[in-house]
Order: structure tokens, then C-alpha cells, then sequence
């Protein structure tokens, strides 16, 4: 796999795709249970996708974990139909981008903010655009040879 060629300047290229905001429950005067992990509600087909979260209630940049979830489907393991994850640090306060590898046609994103926070709103954005990959563009423009 060479590298990814896409337009993520143009606008036209990202699709609004989840807008959610978390809130702890109350447990006790001043005392809050964590939020839980939210797993998103659609499959992701983009390999490309963008994320904005922030809170009301902690200013520090760390906002906790992006997980993409995946199918592994290998049912003669001890785990049938495993899920394999990824995980990445998430900052709140700008637009992060996510690049996952183009090896699975469809993914799930869990959002796992910080125990300590009582708040957090996330947006994400699927890119929609094309992608291109420069290894099918050298083969087929028999810069590099077909096998076969």
C-alpha cells in the first residue's frame, strides 16, 4: 500500500455523521459516576474520519480514548467473531484528524472520556470524498508492473 491521495480541504468532502453530548449521572451531592464509553450508533466505511470534542466542566486539553472497533470474524479462535480494537489519544478544544488503514470495509468508534469529567460533547465527520491509493496509480499507469 503506497499513499492515500485525498481533498480534505474541500467541505463538499466531509459528511456530519454523529453529534452527541455525554453527562455524568449524580451519585451524591458534588460526587458523579463516570461517563460511560459510548460506542457510535453507525458503521464507518471512510478510513478518514475528523473529531471534535469538548467539555463545560475540565479545560485540560486530554479528553480521553478513540477506539475503532472492527469485526475479525476468525471463528475457530477462542474469542468467535472477536472485535479488534485501536486506540488513540483524544484532545478536546480542535479538530482532530483520524487515519485508519483502508484494510476493512466497515468499523464502529467508541468514545471513552476521562473518569473525572462530568461533560463531554463530540462531533464527528466521515470523509466522503474519493481516495486514491498511489500504488494503484503506479500500477495502472504501468509504472510498476501487473503481476500475473
Amino acid at each position: 500500500m503506497g499513499f492515500l491521495t485525498v481533498s480534505l480541504g474541500n467541505s463538499a468532502n466531509w459528511q456530519l455523521s454523529v453529534q452527541q453530548t455525554l453527562t455524568a449521572q449524580s451519585s451524591a451531592p458534588n460526587s458523579f459516576l463516570p461517563i460511560p464509553a459510548y460506542q457510535t450508533p453507525i458503521q464507518f466505511t471512510s478510513p478518514i474520519i475528523a473529531i471534535y470534542a469538548s467539555s463545560e466542566s475540565v479545560a485540560e486539553p486530554y479528553a480521553g480514548w478513540v477506539i475503532q472497533n472492527y469485526l475479525i470474524g476468525i471463528n475457530n479462535s477462542p474469542a468467535p467473531n472477536a472485535i479488534s480494537q485501536n486506540r488513540f489519544k483524544l484532545y478536546q478544544g480542535g479538530l482532530q484528524l483520524f487515519t485508519f488503514l483502508p484494510i476493512i470495509t466497515s468499523y464502529t468508534i467508541t468514545l471513552a472520556p476521562p473518569s473525572w469529567y462530568q461533560d463531554m460533547s463530540y462531533s464527528i465527520w466521515e470523509y466522503i470524498g474519493s481516495v486514491t491509493d498511489s500504488t494503484e496509480n503506479l500500477i495502472n499507469n504501468n509504472v510498476i508492473p501487473k503481476l500475473g
